[in-house]
């Protein structure tokens, strides 16, 4: 008689959740902005990317849908980091008066 073994745990089905997932979106975007701004546009591969992430060959287009709304969303949150540190002006500048010439 063969003895049986305990069942092994079961991944629950579905999305994994969010502290499951292989990579957090600052590391995605982290990687994906060295490898824009390494390789270029043209030269980043999803697939390449996707794999040094830990994912699946899926994971970027399933979370952004495409190597163009990557690179949106990676510049929006580079960006973003950017404009934290700067400072808010109370009151909006006066608009550009143009300066014509022989009046």
């Amino acid at each position: 008689m063969v003895p049986m073994s305990a069942p092994s745990p079961r991944r629950p089905m579905g999305r994994p959740r969010t502290e499951d997932a292989p990579a957090s979106l600052d590391d995605i975007l982290g990687a994906a902005l060295r490898a824009f701004a390494t390789l270029g546009y043209d030269g980043v591969v999803l697939r390449t990317l996707n794999r040094e992430l830990g994912g699946s060959h899926n994971l970027l287009n399933a979370r952004f849908g495409s190597k163009e709304a990557l690179w949106y969303a990676t510049v929006d949150w580079r960006l973003s980091r950017w404009s934290i540190g700067w400072p808010r002006r109370s009151t909006p500048r006066s608009p550009i008066r143009s300066n014509s010439c022989g009046s």
